[in-house]
């Protein structure tokens, strides 16, 4: 998944109907479980490409440029307005882009 590609999912959370959750899975728990894995990788994919863009302005100790310093705040500030992981977990799970198997399913 592109960071652009979240950007069309929406930046809070909302109330969701519980049978809503639930109907895709049959158990609670099990959505609750897949939503929290996928909001983990959906997270460590964001922070991963953070970090490697934020690599390219690295400074040496005793360095000071402002341009490289505002266009940091700048790549950080966009990162910050991102959709939150769960949101987007959530949102994946229920348009059913989402799979899943419980322990020694074929």
């Amino acid at each position: 998944m592109k960071i652009q590609q979240l950007r069309k999912y929406p930046k809070e959370i909302k109330a969701y109907n519980i049978d809503d959750l639930v109907a895709p899975t049959g158990n609670f728990y099990l959505a609750v479980a897949v939503i929290a894995k996928r909001a983990n990788e959906v997270a460590d994919k964001v922070s991963m490409d953070l970090q490697l863009r934020l690599e390219q302005f690295t400074l040496e100790p005793g360095e000071y440029d402002p341009r490289e310093i505002e266009e940091r705040t700048d790549i950080v500030s966009a990162f910050e307005h991102l959709p939150k992981p769960h949101v987007v977990a959530i949102e994946e799970y229920l348009e059913g882009r989402l799979g899943w198997k419980v322990g020694d399913e074929e």
